[in-house]
Formats: C-alpha cells, sequence, structure tokens
C-alpha cells in the first residue's frame, strides 16, 4: 500500500513554500483533525487504511510540527470566542433594555435571563443563620397519633412554662 501525496494544490491556510512534505501532510491533518479529534479518522481521510491509519495518525499528532500548528490554531480558536462571546453579550445587552416599536417584555426577561447565565448570576445564593430563640414547639417523631398527642402535651406545656418566664 502507497502512502497518497499531498500536493501544493492541497487547499491549505498559510502554506510557506519552505515547509517540507512531511510538514504539508502535517498541516493536512491538522486541517482534518480539527474537524474531529480523532487523528486515525483523518489519517484516514488523508488515504491511510487499516492499522496504517492508526499508526500515521499517532505518529502525526505527536510531531512537534502538529503540536505547534495545533497550539496556534487553538490560541486563535479562544480568541475568536472570547470576541463572539463579547458580541453575544452586547446583543443580548442591547434586546434586555430596548423598549421601542416591536419590543416585547418577554424578549426582555430572556435577555436579561441569558446575561445573568453568562455572568453566573441565574442562582440565588442566599445563605441565612437562623438562631432558635424559643417559642416554637417541637414537633415529636413517633408512630402513632396517641402516643403523639402524649409526647406533644409534654412539648406544650414546657413551651407555656418557657412563654411566662421571658
Amino acid at each position: 500500500m502507497s502512502k497518497p501525496e499531498i500536493t501544493k494544490q492541497t487547499p491549505l491556510q498559510g502554506i510557506k513554500p519552505e515547509l517540507t512534505s512531511f510538514e504539508m501532510k502535517c498541516l493536512k491533518f491538522v486541517e482534518l483533525y480539527m474537524m474531529s479529534f480523532n487523528a486515525s479518522q483523518a489519517a484516514r481521510q488523508m488515504g491511510y487504511e487499516g492499522a496504517t491509519a492508526s499508526a500515521q495518525g499517532w505518529e502525526f499528532l505527536h510531531s512537534p510540527f502538529t503540536q505547534e500548528e495545533l497550539k496556534k490554531r487553538y490560541e486563535q480558536h479562544a480568541s475568536d470566542n472570547k470576541t463572539i462571546r463579547q458580541e453575544i453579550i452586547m446583543m443580548l445587552h442591547r434586546e434586555a433594555n430596548y423598549f421601542g416599536q416591536g419590543a416585547s417584555a418577554s424578549a426582555r426577561v430572556k435577555a436579561q435571563i441569558q446575561l445573568s447565565k453568562i455572568f453566573g448570576m441565574e442562582q440565588l445564593n442566599v445563605k441565612a443563620e437562623i438562631e432558635h430563640s424559643g417559642g416554637v414547639m417541637l414537633v415529636p417523631m413517633v408512630s402513632n397519633v396517641k402516643d403523639w398527642a402524649e409526647v406533644a402535651s409534654s412539648y406544650q406545656e414546657q413551651l407555656t412554662r418557657d412563654s411566662i418566664n421571658i
């Protein structure tokens, strides 16, 4: 089985003419790998078959040239995502504050909900410290109503005594 040749006619972004044949293949591999994040699948799409595809995919993925190219692409992707995120926030902010013609309260509320999720405010974190200062009758846990009435009457008497002594 012969390995397929990648020619300079392959549409790759930012190709420098001084790249080696292996580096050209690595760039093609990166393009395909970024679609599925599966090295074997990317190698199969390049024309490798069977176990050769897995081995070649591993070789491409672990080459320093490929790792450097993937790092560049990931950094660019993160930068692009930051810009897109900012645009989405601006659009939601505009919708949340639009009261003009065709505006709807439900659209404003939905935009505000989405903004609160983006900024991590969707959960109301309320912590309350409760201190028992008397005046509340504790309800006993018993198996039947007759036993409950007997236990509850003693709790009721204690509650009455506590409220008189306050």
